[in-house]
């Protein structure tokens, strides 16, 4: 593989390193934000500067060493424990929250909901406006079965932090939802929970999980089993809330479980079926190539969308565009 022909990975590499360093060991250094941007103004007036030849690898370290740094700064800002706002400070005396649902709820043996934190009081009457992330879990009940993303919640509870596994070879929950940038969760009662409003999100987003609901009652209907709907509700959708702990296992011990995960995998198998469909009509010129790409393109996002837009669609769906587009 010659490096020359993909330049970008000259810049990806020590950004990610400066994630990976941020996600080992996040030290807050003040003004960095500050030293970062003079860094790359020098970097621009270095970058117009002519060096004499043997010199030439030093622009080139000193890149390389400010995107190390951007990707640190990145990775230690990301983390909103670190914003003064953050309702973090306050959880001892304040029990009552209002918040946002900012993704859709999942279901297992209890429903999590993942909550935005807008305000915080210790009663009602004296909420203060907060940042932050909560992860609630709740009894699964018809009433907190309804709750969908964009819906404004009031609930008391007592947030705590997030711990980590007492075994230390199990699966570090805790950690997983730092990467979210969530560190508190709370159990919630169903009726120490009120829903004020909804409709408070995004509307693609919120258009894009009514259309996974639809495809899933569909599913339901056709896939009247249990464990048939299940499955085809996680192969065709990547929706694994109602798969049981057997069939979670039957997979996990045959290596297919990605298998249950709509991701590249999918999104590669339909753009092969679209490609060789669309090849049928024998398109012919640049108009064709661009009628071809905006219908494969067109069928790529809608699929996208009726999963719901999860992450690893996302990014998928944005490789695939990316790569015709590249082609176009």
């Amino acid at each position: 593989m010659n490096p020359h022909g993909i330049p970008y990975l000259r810049f990806i590499v020590p950004f990610i390193v400066g994630l990976a360093l941020g996600a080992w060991r996040e030290i807050p250094l003040p003004g960095l934000d500050w030293g970062l941007m003079a860094g790359a103004a020098l970097g621009a007036v270095l970058a117009v500067q002519k060096f004499a030849y043997r010199y030439r690898w030093v622009f080139g370290a000193y890149t390389h060493l400010l995107l190390v740094g951007f990707g640190y700064f990145h990775m230690v800002g990301y983390n909103e424990l670190r914003q003064p706002e953050h309702f973090s400070s306050k959880i001892q005396d304040c029990h009552y929250f209002l918040g946002t649902v900012y993704e859709a709820p999942s279901k297992g043996a209890k429903m999590k909901i993942p909550v935005h934190v807008e305000a915080i009081g210790f009663s009602p009457d004296s909420l203060q406006r907060v940042t932050g992330n909560l992860m609630l879990f709740l009894d699964i009940t018809p009433a907190t079965d309804s709750i969908h993303y964009g819906d404004r919640l009031g609930f008391q509870a007592t947030a705590r932090p997030t711990e980590p596994p007492k075994n230390p070879y199990a699966f570090d929950y805790g950690r997983y939802l730092h990467f979210q940038n969530m560190h508190h969760q709370a159990f919630v009662k169903p009726d120490s929970l009120l829903r004020l409003s909804v409709g408070n999100g995004w509307l693609l987003w919120e258009k894009a999980y009514e259309s996974r609901e639809r495809l899933l009652s569909l599913l339901q209907k056709y896939f009247p089993s249990t464990d048939e709907y299940a499955v085809a509700s996680a192969l065709l959708v990547g929706y694994t809330d109602d798969l049981s702990d057997d069939l979670r296992t039957a997979y996990a011990e045959t290596g297919s479980m990605h298998a249950l995960a709509v991701s590249g995998t999918h999104i590669g198998m339909l753009y092969v079926g679209l490609m060789f469909l669309i090849g049928r009509l024998r398109l012919r010129g640049k108009k064709g190539r661009l009628l071809e790409m905006a219908l494969v393109l067109a069928a790529i996002w809608a699929f996208t969308f009726l999963t719901g837009a999860t992450a690893s669609v996302l990014r998928a769906s944005v490789m695939f565009s990316v790569y015709m587009l590249g082609k176009a």
